[in-house]
């Protein structure tokens, strides 16, 4: 209920879900083809990397949420998010 200075129009979530399909189809298809054609690099096919890209966001996925479940353990036990222990 705060008041904001400031709302976008209510269209402007397609447009936001236009931008986020066309991101998905960059992320998905292009990066791979020009990956593997070797159109941004001099080295060749360079596909690995794309592949060593998604396993180090997968890597991250599971440190996320143990993290969140650390500062939930942290906060019910009536500590500071911030303060330092020890």
């Amino acid at each position: 209920e705060l008041r904001r200075p400031f709302k976008l129009p209510e269209w402007m979530k397609y447009v936001a879900l236009a931008v986020a399909a066309f991101y998905a189809f960059t992320w998905l298809v292009s990066i791979p083809w020009c990956a593997s054609s070797g159109c941004a690099s001099s080295l060749g096919n360079v596909l690995y990397a794309y592949f060593i890209g998604i396993v180090v966001v997968l890597f991250y996925i599971p440190l996320y949420w143990w993290r969140r479940r650390s500062d939930r353990l942290l906060l019910a036990a009536g500590k500071a998010s911030g303060e330092k222990s020890g």
